[in-house]
C-alpha cells in the first residue's frame, strides 16, 4: 500500500508549534533589549544632569563665601555668595526633584534629578563643604550619587 503524497494534519501542526515558538523566542529577545536600551537611556539622562549641576555649583564655589550651613553643621540647601560680601546671596535647594539656583528673586534650573533625590551639604569645618547630591531614577530603581568636595577659601 502507497501512501499519498503530501503532509499530514499532524505534521502541519507539528511544524506551525515550532515556528510559533521560534517567534516568541525571538519576540521576547527584541522586548529585553528595548527595555536595556531605555533603561540605559535614563540612567545616562539622570547622570547628566548630575554633572551638569555639579559643573555649575564647582565654577561659583570658586571663591565663594559660604553662609549656610554653619561649621560642623548638616543642611538640605546650600546659601553662599558666589563673589565675596559684595555680590548677592545664593540658594542652591532641592525642591521637588529639581535642583535650584536662586539668587535675588531671579531663580534658574540646574537640572530635574526625580522625586527621590536628596541634597545633603555638609560644612565639616569652616574651610571644607561636602555636598552629597543622590538621585534615583523610578524606571530602573537604580541610584546615582555625586559627592563634591570644596576645599573653601575667603571664610571668616
Amino acid at each position: 500500500m502507497t501512501r499519498p503524497r503530501g503532509t499530514t494534519l499532524v505534521e502541519v501542526m507539528v511544524a506551525g508549534t515550532l515556528v510559533l515558538m521560534v517567534l516568541g523566542i525571538l519576540i521576547l529577545f527584541y522586548r529585553m533589549a528595548l527595555q536595556l536600551e531605555g533603561r540605559d537611556e535614563a540612567k545616562s539622562d539622570v547622570y547628566r544632569t548630575m554633572l551638569v549641576g555639579s559643573a555649575t555649583l564647582r565654577s561659583e564655589m570658586f571663591g565663594a563665601r559660604v553662609i549656610h550651613p554653619l561649621p560642623s553643621k548638616k543642611s538640605s540647601y546650600l546659601v553662599y555668595r558666589a563673589h565675596g560680601e559684595l555680590s548677592s546671596e545664593v540658594t542652591i535647594r532641592l525642591e521637588n526633584g529639581t535642583l535650584i539656583r536662586r539668587e535675588g528673586t531671579t531663580q534658574s534650573l540646574l537640572g530635574h534629578l526625580g522625586q527621590d533625590a536628596t541634597l545633603e551639604v555638609e560644612r565639616v569645618n569652616a574651610r571644607l563643604l561636602v555636598i552629597k547630591i543622590n538621585a534615583l531614577d523610578r524606571k530602573t530603581h537604580i541610584g546615582y550619587d555625586l559627592p563634591m568636595t570644596f576645599s573653601l577659601r575667603n571664610q571668616p
